[in-house]
């Protein structure tokens, strides 16, 4: 995902707000949870079209760009997404989420290709049989500013951490002359830490429906390691209840990653994106 397609989607996200009338953002003693709780937890599901790209090798190697979604692993699938909030005062909050992406497949070489972080490397063959697996969970940490907080409105921006734990596998096997050749096991397992910085706005319709969206990319560059990670998000929320509500919308991530240690070299390409369903459940309030 580029850049500009990231500003493409905030735009189209956070645009319409400007189209609101003055009065949308003053303060109309019309209250809706999902704008003023103090306590906010999510807990839900995502269905995720996810392209996979992974590469890692030893140094002063060639290192080749491993495709999973040709080596038979589903582009689609579901996962698990938590969030929690913590609003602190009408001005600032601090959140936490966690999703995953945890993917297996199967299939047969159709060229050549080495992978893996020494001394646990596989050299696959054209007709290999391959097996392979990728999990990669991202834990989220971000604090936020709003500069405007009303009953209705809450718009601001912040700054946090996606913190992910990578792990992949791929296995291969060459069988010719009724014989079979275990050609062995490559394995990367990386910890990354991408600080980003993000726009939010939060408006409530009426005192049952709310939308909520953010925004946010980073980039950064620093001694042997190479990062940028972008993200966007956009719900429509339905609280039929003051402490209980259900949630609809779209989620897209965007990690592209690349890690030059004295030995190995690691870089994965991850973008997942999809709808997602979630209950919410929130307590207290700050107005």
């Amino acid at each position: 995902m580029t850049r500009a397609r990231l500003a493409t989607v905030a735009t189209a996200i956070l645009a319409p707000l400007a189209f609101l009338p003055e009065h949308a953002f003053a303060d109309e003693q019309l209250f809706n949870p999902t704008v003023n709780e103090r306590w906010r937890f999510e807990i839900g599901g995502m269905s995720q079209d996810a392209e996979l790209n992974i590469s890692a090798g030893p140094v002063g190697e060639p290192i080749d760009i491993v495709d999973l979604n040709r080596l038979g692993v589903d582009e689609e699938d579901n996962t698990l997404w938590l969030a929690g909030r913590w609003r602190i005062n009408e001005r600032w909050h601090f959140g936490l989420s966690y999703m995953e992406v945890d993917r297996t497949g199967a299939a047969n070489a159709s060229e050549e290709f080495s992978f893996g972080e020494a001394p646990d490397e596989v050299e696959v063959e054209i007709g290999a049989s391959v097996t392979s697996a990728i999990n990669m969970k991202y834990y989220i940490a971000q604090a936020g500013y709003s500069f405007v907080h009303t009953d209705r409105a809450n718009i601001g921006a912040g700054g946090g951490f996606h913190v992910m734990d990578f792990s992949a596998n791929i296995s291969a096997e060459l069988s010719a002359q009724g014989m079979t050749t275990d050609l062995g096991t490559g394995t990367s397992v990386v910890t990354a830490a991408l600080p980003n910085l993000y726009f939010f706005a939060d408006y409530a319709f009426s005192p049952k429906f709310a939308a909520t969206a953010t925004a946010g990319w980073f980039g950064l560059e620093v001694g042997d390691y190479d990062g940028e990670l972008v993200s966007a998000s956009a719900n429509l929320e339905f609280r039929p209840w003051e402490n209980i509500g259900i949630g609809v919308g779209y989620t897209l991530v965007n990690v592209d990653a690349s890690i030059d240690e004295s030995d190995n070299f690691v870089d994965f390409e991850i973008d997942a994106s999809g709808p997602r369903l979630y209950v919410v459940a929130g307590f207290g309030s700050v107005r």
